[in-house]
């Protein structure tokens, strides 16, 4: 779906475009969790404080929602992993198709379940929150872990510190004399979806403040989007 070895379906200009565009929607997710439920889905290093904190404060709702964060992060790995990762290592194709599927059906919940709707009045405003937060969480690590399975690990869109510690490591080879096009290439790729990235957050703060949970209907149309890329690979 996302490689550029062997790609029958995309060109490789084409295949950068959905690389950003995982990016910004990355970004523009993260925000839009933050704006929903005060805390960030994708940001697995300031979860992992808060727990910290949470544990020294004695603080168990804290505690509570940011070790749900992480778990969901951490589930939605493993199921793109399982689905992915494993027929990869065994030689058959993997289910994208599987896993795109559940990634935007949880985006269309987010959407629901972060509408006030009536319908979910037997559930507390708290327990709405953690749902919510809990789904996109998911949808992050799933993303996160099927864009690193299908790009041999270069592309992990939801978490910009590896790969801005690879732009710095790369910045300094690229003055080197004997840098290479190819490696300034990649290096001009990662600023590009570090700026991707950002300009999703940008657009999400926009569009939540004015527009509240309707501003999940771009990674809904989005990850359908995507699940139609990835039933024509």
């Amino acid at each position: 779906m996302l490689r550029l070895d062997d790609n029958k379906y995309f060109t490789t200009k084409l295949t950068y475009f959905f690389w950003l565009l995982m990016s910004f929607q990355a970004g523009y997710v993260n925000v839009g969790a933050f704006f929903t439920s005060g805390s960030f889905a994708s940001h697995v290093t300031g979860t992992s404080s808060r727990i910290g904190m949470g544990i020294a404060d004695l603080d168990m709702m804290v505690l509570a929602t940011f070790i749900t964060v992480l778990m969901a992060f951490i589930l939605g790995a493993a199921f793109a992993g399982h689905f992915i990762g494993r027929p990869q290592q065994e030689g058959v194709d993997p289910e994208y198709t599987l896993v795109l599927s559940v990634k935007a059906c949880f985006f269309g919940l987010v959407l629901y379940f972060s509408s006030d709707s009536h319908v979910l009045a037997f559930m507390s405003p708290h327990a709405i929150k953690l749902a919510v937060i809990f789904m996109l969480s998911f949808c992050c690590g799933v993303q996160n872990s099927t864009c690193a399975l299908s790009t041999g690990g270069f592309l992990k869109p939801t978490h910009m510190t590896g790969l801005s510690t690879d732009i710095g490591i790369f910045l300094a080879k690229n003055f080197a004399p004997d840098a290479s096009a190819e490696d300034k290439r990649k290096n001009r790729l990662r600023i590009s979806i570090l700026s991707s990235f950002i300009f999703g957050g940008v657009m999400a703060s926009v569009i939540f403040s004015s527009n509240g949970h309707y501003g999940f209907l771009f990674p809904f149309l989005s990850s359908l989007g995507f699940l139609a890329m990835g039933v024509i690979r």
